[in-house]
């Protein structure tokens, strides 16, 4: 997490979704869609999301963040499982 506003405590999320990109990139490269939806889900639970919501609860989270963060994993599951 980065601190981006001293007089309004912010933080900027932009490193923990290409961490979270990164990581299941490496895993769906290797899985790709040999694997069933349900272990890509698993594997996405437990490699990936914790790079994602990493220091979120230090970090104020209002409802924009939490729309781009809920974005980065629609935008995985949909474009790579889904279709």
């Amino acid at each position: 997490m980065y601190i981006t506003a001293a007089r309004e405590f912010r933080c900027s999320h932009s490193n923990a979704k290409r961490s979270f990109y990164r990581s299941f990139n490496a895993v769906f490269g290797k899985v790709g869609r040999c694997a069933s939806e349900e272990v890509i889900v698993e594997l996405l639970k437990t490699k990936c999301l914790p790079s994602l919501l990493y220091a979120t609860e230090a970090c104020p989270v209002n409802k924009s963040v939490l729309r781009s963060l809920e974005f980065v994993i629609n935008n995985c599951l949909q474009e790579n499982i889904l279709y």
